[in-house]
């Protein structure tokens, strides 16, 4: 925050650590890192603001300083600006090491601020998992240390491989299965510069490594694999069996990840292609080829019926010429190493793109021959025969991230499409409606945090149980909410709470109770009942 203050004034000036009063209001020093976690060694902006305006003479105020982990100063920003101001923006380079590392900016004055980057810990993929020697697999290297080598290496002996990572912490190697025994076996990668994350993956030597059957898809060619997952998530592969997915479950091509209501899963493609998709949404992964030898024989289709996704390019599409593109109903995204968010209301034909990073190539079905060139940052509306753009700002780009979390939905509108998509003439998605027909409307389940489409999931009271001389109250509910129980003296007469607020961990339904001690002893009946607290 800038203060200007006027060449007369009665204004008092107090300086405490970190802190600039001006008649008793406060200018904290702050400091920002963008972004604020990622690979080490990355490059991130590191902005300081909120500093008291400085002298210009050098030797009474030194420049700003910046130091990793707030005690080596790796870089300086001289006081500038018509205020002599100590606000300023540089470019560092990330610590290495796994866990939270901080930042300081420190003036000669007492004041400093100091913010933290997270290091993300490095993922190892691979293309297949079994096969006999000879067999070619490509290794992927995600979020490693930035423009470190990374070496391969086959049960701790040294493959003679090393890449160079990219500034997101990404390499993709081919890999030849050395002579080795039949039997399990491990492929780590040691980073030059971090040598104590050393991930593996196991592999298997067989000579008849035969194809899965089951719900891992019917072949053993990897082309992905699920990093994460909130609730339920799935794949549909090619005979209609539908596979429930979680974490480290691979995906194949031709597969189809679907996710139902408040569902999440992040997906990391093994020439490190991201896909965050969000609820209600299906893709398909109709092809996809990662050669790390050979560029010409890259390309990655995908098919988007429904919701949203974030994308981030990988390795393929950073290369020149592309041969990267999604469909969509109304018409093709050709991507062009990039970063956006894409999604489709329920009740609308309108495909929404916010681009914050790269270029898109966009193709209406109604006019094939015309490709719509799109530049970050920008917003795009396209049906399949018209196509507009508008501005699109960081704090924009951020508020749609957010909502790609499911467990972020705030209104009623947003429950409603959650879980009965397009709402227009839909008697099921109506307020008083009751769907599963377990006697809460949709409101009431709104506010319970419960599952309209299913009356397992319900919000009631279930049992009562004497404990000495109390008696124990069990009830179904869901976490994330606050219950109250309450007691009278008579079903219709006036409930008193008889218990805190009970805060209930978790975003799942879940069984609890309370315990009402005394009641037995108590002349008088007691009617039981729970309440939702704010």
């Amino acid at each position: 925050m800038k203060i200007n203050i006027p060449q007369v004034s009665l204004l008092t000036l107090v300086l405490f650590a970190g802190e600039l009063a001006v008649n008793g209001v406060f200018a904290q020093a702050s400091l920002d890192l963008k972004p604020s976690s990622g690979p080490g060694n990355a490059l991130i902006s590191a902005t300081s603001s909120g500093f008291q305006p400085l002298s210009h003479n050098p030797d009474l105020y030194p420049n700003t300083g910046f130091y990793r982990d707030c005690v080596g100063l790796v870089a300086t920003c001289p006081c500038c600006g018509s205020a002599g101001s100590a606000n300023c923006t540089v470019q560092l380079r990330a610590p290495t090491g796994p866990g939270q590392h901080s930042f300081c900016a420190k003036t000669s004055l007492p004041e400093s601020a100091s913010a933290d980057y997270e290091i993300t810990p490095p993922t190892l993929l691979i293309s297949r998992t079994c096969g006999p020697v000879g067999t070619k697999i490509t290794v992927t290297g995600h979020s490693f240390d930035a423009q470190y080598y990374v070496g391969i290496y086959f049960d701790d002996a040294f493959t003679g491989i090393q890449k160079l990572s990219d500034e997101s912490g990404g390499f993709a190697v081919s890999l030849t299965i050395p002579s080795a025994a039949i039997g399990p076996h491990t492929i780590k990668a040691w980073d030059n510069g971090n040598s104590t994350v050393r991930p593996m993956q196991p592999f298997f030597v067989d000579t008849n490594c035969a194809p899965a059957v089951d719900c891992e898809g019917g072949t053993d060619n990897i082309i992905g694999t699920v990093m994460e997952t909130d609730r339920a998530v799935w794949k549909v592969l090619t005979n209609g069996t539908h596979c429930p997915l979680g974490p480290k479950a691979p995906i194949h091509e031709d597969d189809v990840i679907q996710t139902g209501p408040k569902s999440r899963a992040y997906v990391l493609f093994i020439d490190n292609t991201q896909f965050t998709v969000s609820e209600n949404t299906k893709l398909t992964m109709d092809k996809y080829v990662f050669d790390p030898d050979n560029d010409a024989n890259n390309r990655a289709h995908y098919n988007f019926f429904a919701g949203a996704f974030q994308y981030v390019s990988g390795l393929i599409a950073k290369k020149p010429d592309p041969d990267v593109q999604i469909e969509t109903t109304v018409g093709q995204i050709g991507i062009r190493g990039t970063e956006f968010i894409s999604r489709r209301d329920p009740c609308s034909t309108t495909q929404e793109v916010y681009l914050i990073e790269g270029q898109l190539a966009i193709t209406l079905t109604t006019n094939p021959g015309v490709t719509n060139i799109v530049n970050a940052p920008v917003t795009v509306f396209f049906d399949s025969s018209n196509i507009s753009t508008s501005a699109l700002t960081q704090v924009m780009y951020d508020a749609m991230k957010n909502q790609l979390n499911p467990t972020n939905l705030v209104t009623f509108a947003q429950w409603q499409t959650s879980y009965f998509g397009c709402t227009n003439n839909n008697p099921s998605a109506a307020p008083g409606a009751d769907p599963d027909g377990d006697g809460q409307n949709n409101y009431a389940e709104f506010l319970a945090h419960t599952d309209p489409t299913t009356n397992v999931s319900v919000f009631k009271l279930v049992s009562a149980a004497r404990e000495g001389d109390g008696v124990r109250l069990f009830w179904q509910t869901h976490g994330g909410i606050t219950n109250v129980v309450q007691a009278a003296s008579s079903v219709g007469g006036a409930y008193a709470d008889i218990s805190s607020s009970l805060i209930l961990p978790g975003d799942d339904d879940l069984t609890t109770n309370h315990l009402d001690p005394g009641a037995i002893t108590n002349a008088a009946a007691r009617f039981y009942r729970v309440r939702l607290a704010p």
